[in-house]
């Protein structure tokens, strides 16, 4: 999805954050794990991870779960994001 809009259509980072929290606004989508997702938002407008990287990161945080991942930044931003 992340890069169909930033390649593609040429949106930028924050053009993508604006349209999916209006389309979670309207509430004609259901999104599981609502709450995982904004906070994975959060993540991504903080950090040049790709949306999926911040999405798994928020549900470790949020169940306490062992994050590994060969992506270097996105380690460190979890080890970051679990101590802070």
């Amino acid at each position: 999805m992340q890069w169909v809009f930033l390649k593609f259509y040429k949106l930028s980072r924050q053009q993508l954050v604006f349209s999916i929290e209006s389309l979670i606004k309207m509430n004609i989508f259901r999104i599981e794990n609502l709450p995982t997702f904004v906070n994975c938002l959060e993540i991504y407008k903080d950090y040049t991870l790709d949306l999926e990287d911040c999405y798994f990161i928020q549900t470790a945080l949020q169940n306490k779960y062992i994050f590994t991942s060969f992506d270097k930044q996105a380690q460190k931003v979890f080890e970051k994001l679990k101590i802070g």
